[in-house]
Formats: structure tokens, sequence, C-alpha cells
């Protein structure tokens, strides 16, 4: 959602690129009303940690795909990878929450889910903030490469999740057994009167063991979702709400934010002095091409994009740095720009492409907000 402007300037020229930069959350989000609830299903048939490693997988190939997409300008296949990803993300919450529920006791759940949550909401604000300025130091492609890098790592963290979890698993059962050897040799051994603390704790640690054992072992059914009770639904109802408020409109905010604060269209009463020349970069011609008002004064104020030509008829001419041949754009208008592209960003509209980075990277830091103080 931060790179909104970066991927309509990037991807090739369409008149429905809202609508198909709104698809990418609806195809994630659709498959998730349903997939979650299997999900948990899965984890409590399969395990945590396995489901953990499986979710997380799924999410990665589907990253991957996104951005060999993205570096193909394919919209077809970035709507593929956008599925697969939305197939482990949300059930991989899901599969997170049980797995700090088995590792951690009593009063230390919270505060590992307090930890979690914290460390996720750092991921969006450091994607909020950080994937503008790599999209305008390099280009569009390569801020989508660094969210697959970053799947990756993932991936391996969930391996090591999983290898810790079963190591610890085949350590308890030991420590089980042992406990279990030492009883049978307590009630053979020692006389009955002299050992009944002994006997007690070792019953305890015993009973505590094995009732952990049955639960894990217990039959679930998706049929036991009739039994969850009022506060479950009503909890449940809260977070549709509150999802339902707060993500669609930051999914979009860039986009608002761009047209309606930090990028606005320029008044009509701004005009260029060369109307058909380019305005900022090596090809300016005299050095400069202000635009001004009527009566003269520069305009428009820095919340505003700066104007552009009317039409500009431009060949390559032994510029093999830029993206195309030639630009023949008559009209001009902002989507035929593209600040990926050298002509475009040190060439021709210089001073345009550099105060729509710096607006998209403003966007990107007011964006970072709810996350931070949620």
């Amino acid at each position: 959602a931060s790179i909104h402007q970066q991927l309509d300037d990037y991807m090739s020229p369409t008149t429905n690129f809202e609508t198909k930069f709104n698809l990418l959350f609806s195809l994630y989000s659709l498959p998730n009303i349903v997939l979650p609830f299997f999900g948990g299903y899965f984890v409590d048939t399969m395990g945590s940690a396995p489901c953990v490693l499986g979710f997380v997988t799924l999410s990665f190939v589907g990253q991957l795909i996104t951005s060999i997409g993205i570096s193909a300008k394919s919209w077809a296949v970035v709507f593929l990878g956008r599925t697969i990803f939305g197939f482990g993300g949300e059930s991989l919450c899901v599969a997170q929450s049980a797995l700090l529920a088995k590792w951690f006791d009593g009063g230390e759940v919270a505060l590992a889910f307090g930890i979690s949550l914290s460390v996720s909401r750092l991921g969006s604000v450091f994607n909020n903030m950080v994937s503008p300025a790599v999209a305008n130091a390099t280009d569009t492609p390569f801020a989508f490469w660094i969210g697959t890098i970053v799947m990756s790592c993932s991936v391996i963290a969930a391996l090591i999740v999983l290898y810790v979890d079963d190591q610890t698993a085949r350590k308890c059962e030991v420590e089980m057994r042992t406990i279990e050897l030492l009883r049978a040799s307590l009630l053979e051994d020692e006389d009955g009167a002299d050992v009944p603390e002994k006997i007690h704790t070792t019953d305890s640690i015993h009973v505590s063991s094995r009732s952990s054992t049955m639960d894990e072992n217990a039959t679930i059914s998706l049929s036991d979702a009739r039994r969850f009770g009022t506060l479950f639904w009503l909890l449940s109802i809260s977070c549709v709400v509150v999802y339902g408020c707060v993500l669609p409109f930051n999914n979009v905010a860039s986009g608002i934010l761009l047209e309606r604060n930090y990028f606005k269209e320029p008044p009509d009463t701004c005009t260029l002095r060369f109307e058909n020349e380019c305005t900022s970069g090596t090809l300016v011609i005299n050095g400069a091409n202000p635009s001004t008002d009527e009566n003269g004064n520069p305009c428009p104020s820095s919340s505003y994009s700066p104007v552009l030509p009317s039409s500009i008829h431009i060949t390559r001419g032994g510029q093999d740095s830029w993206d195309s041949y030639e630009y023949v754009f008559t009209p001009l208008s902002h989507d035929n720009v593209d600040c990926g592209d050298p002509f475009w960003s040190n060439a021709c509209t210089k001073d345009y492409c550099d105060a729509q980075n710096d607006a998209t990277e403003n966007a990107g830091r007011i964006m970072s907000i709810p996350y931070i103080i949620s």
C-alpha cells in the first residue's frame, strides 16, 4: 500500500489501475474469511510448529510469485501470488498464537503475545517507511524483492522454531520417563510412611504431564465451534468492526494522502514558461522552465505537484539509460510519467519526480502512525 504511486508509474498503463490495485488486497482477504477457521483445525490436529512452517512457506511462495509478476509487469501473475500469499497469511497468525500459548504458561502468555504483536507492528512501520524510499532510490521491483528476502528469513526462522519445538518435546518425554522410573523406585524401595511428600510431588508432576498429553491428544472436531461462548462471538464481532474500518483505509491511504495533502493537482492558473518543453533536468533549455500564475508569481506551493509540459516529442539520442527510444505524448498527463525511468527522473521532469518521491515517503510516515499507536 505504501508504494501505490510507484506501482502505478511502473506497471503498464491501464485505465483501471485503482481496481487492480485494490484487487490485490481483496484476493488476500477473501479466502481468509474462511481459511483461518480450517487453519485452526489443522493446528489442533497437526501441531502448531509444523503449521507455522507450512503457512510461512505458503506466504513465501506467494511473495516470490508476486515479485516475479511485478518484475514482468504481469497483473495475472501478481494476482496469483497474492492469492497464494493469502492462503498462508492469516492462518499463520492462528498457528503463532497457538505456539505461544503452548510455550508460555500463566502470566507469561500475555507478555509473549504483547511482544509478538509489537514485533509484527514494527514490521508494518518498517514497511511503510522504508519501501517508498527503496522504490525511489532503486526501482519498484527491487522493493518487492526486498519483501521476498525478508520472507525467506521467516522460513528459516520457522525451521528453527520447528527444530526447537521438536527437541523440547523429546526432552520432556525423557523427563517424564525418568519421573516414572523414580516414582516406581520410591514405591518399591522406600517405606511408604517415610516418603509421602516425595510420592505426592512425583504424582503431581505425573498428573500434570499426563493431563498435558491428554489435552494434546484430545480428538478435535469442527463441530466444537458450536460450543463457543457468547463472549467469543462478541470479541469476533468487535474484531470485524475494527478491522473493517482501519485496514481498508490504510490499504488506500497512500493514494488518498497524495491526492489530498502532499501531491495535489496544480491550479489551472499555473503555467510553464515553455509549455511544450521539459521542466527540470539535463534536457531543460536555458537551465530552467519555471511555472508562474497569471500575476507572474512562482507556483504552485510545496503541497502541489509541479506543472508538467503540455506535450513532448523527444527521442533517445544516444541516451542508453532511458527505458524507451521515443517519448511522444500529446497531450502529456501524470499517468504517462514513470519516475523509475531516468528520462523522467533525471532528464526531463526531475522536479516532478523529486516532489513525488518526497510526497510518497511523507505518506508512508503518516501511514505508520496507526501501527505505532496500536
